[in-house]
């Protein structure tokens, strides 16, 4: 049953590092090729306040939103009455929840910089990774949220 266990833990941190690389690779590729001109930008270059607004609007918003809707659903998993194995699906439930809105914000913005060419965006978005990245799944925090032994 540890066995099981374990591989659901290294289920969820690959997934997380597998969402984690594809967000960092296209905004990294987006960001060199804005930087060195090599992409032709769409005219909303001349409104680039708009866009910041609301790239940070929607970030602020998938951020707390992505918390809430998972605190929600641990307190449930925490709360009930379940086996060990159900926890563990549910938590892994939970997470793919919280970074889907997160990884939502996080393309929205890498894709108003494609349209705008701001470099603005590329710092919200650059948070956003960072926030995303405070959500690694570790062994021990798995553990800690779900109160369980392994």
């Amino acid at each position: 049953m540890k066995e099981s266990r374990f591989s659901y833990i290294k289920s969820i941190t690959t997934l997380f590092y597998i969402l984690l690389g594809g967000q960092v690779l296209l905004a990294c590729t987006l960001f060199a090729l804005v930087y060195f001109g090599q992409l032709e930008l769409f005219p909303w270059r001349n409104s680039p306040g708009i866009l910041v607004i609301l790239g940070l609007s929607i970030s602020i918003i998938s951020r707390f939103a992505a918390n809430y809707l998972y605190k929600q659903k641990l307190h449930e998993i925490v709360e009930g009455e379940r086996p060990i194995k159900k926890k563990l699906e549910d938590y892994m439930t939970a997470n793919i929840q919280r970074w889907a809105i997160m990884e939502f914000a996080i393309l929205f913005c890498i894709i108003l910089v494609y349209l705008s060419g701001n470099m603005l965006l590329m710092v919200v978005t650059a948070a956003m990774i960072f926030l995303f990245l405070l959500s690694w799944p570790r062994s021990a925090k798995i553990i800690a949220d779900l109160d369980i032994e392994i």
